[in-house]
């Protein structure tokens, strides 16, 4: 009888050392190290918490106002070695139709004409001239002529401004185009033409004075 006393101690015993939330000591060895353990995030929830990496802004390279300067100089010399030239070419339609044709390009006190397109109506015009990274010069402009139409001018001189070649487009009155290219044969001094004589004063007529 005692030994079944003891044995019903022992289990209640137990049983209330269960219920209380205690546990064995290895148990709790295990739960100190899980609990003290550093969490491991979801893939998911570390890429939201990392830090996105925001791209900076370049800033526009701006030229100074040195490489201004310099580039206004050169094409102002540009300028200067095409004023006042005369340039010899050879046209020829882009189509491969028809022969070539000659005709002169002539850069007079800042303006352009072409012989040629003159006697069409075609008057001289302003140009603008850019320069290239390889050294050549760019010059574009546009004329036009009430009853001719419209033509585009494109032409591209060497580093040295001793030879050029380049393209013009003409826009006809009924909505045609024609697209030739050049280039050129010769250079020269340009002579203005020399300007018309004066025309003699008409003397006027002596008138005889009334006797008195």
């Amino acid at each position: 009888m005692k030994r079944i006393a003891i044995s019903g101690l022992i289990f209640v015993f137990l049983a209330g050392f269960t219920t209380l939330g205690f546990c064995w000591p290895w148990d709790k060895n295990a739960a100190e190290v899980t609990k003290s353990a550093p969490a491991i995030a979801a893939p998911e929830a570390a890429a939201k918490q990392a830090p996105v990496a925001q791209e900076v802004p370049k800033e526009a390279v701006r030229p100074s106002k040195a490489n201004i300067d310099k580039d206004r100089m050169l094409r102002e010399k540009k300028k200067s070695a095409l004023n006042n030239s005369q340039w010899d070419i050879e046209v020829v339609a882009l189509s491969g139709k028809g022969s070539k044709q000659k005709d002169a390009l002539v850069f007079y006190e800042n303006k352009f004409s072409s012989g040629e397109f003159s006697k069409s109506g075609f008057d001289a015009s302003n140009y603008t001239l850019t320069l290239q990274e390889n050294g050549n010069a760019v010059v574009e402009t546009m004329q036009t002529s009430e009853k001719e139409g419209i033509i585009f001018w494109r032409i591209e001189l060497d580093p040295a401004v001793t030879i050029c070649k380049g393209v013009l487009s003409r826009q006809l009155p009924n909505n045609k185009s024609e697209d030739y290219s050049f280039v050129s044969v010769a250079k020269k001094p340009y002579q203005p033409p020399a300007p018309a004589p004066a025309s003699p004063a008409i003397e006027e007529a002596a008138v005889p004075k009334a006797k008195k």
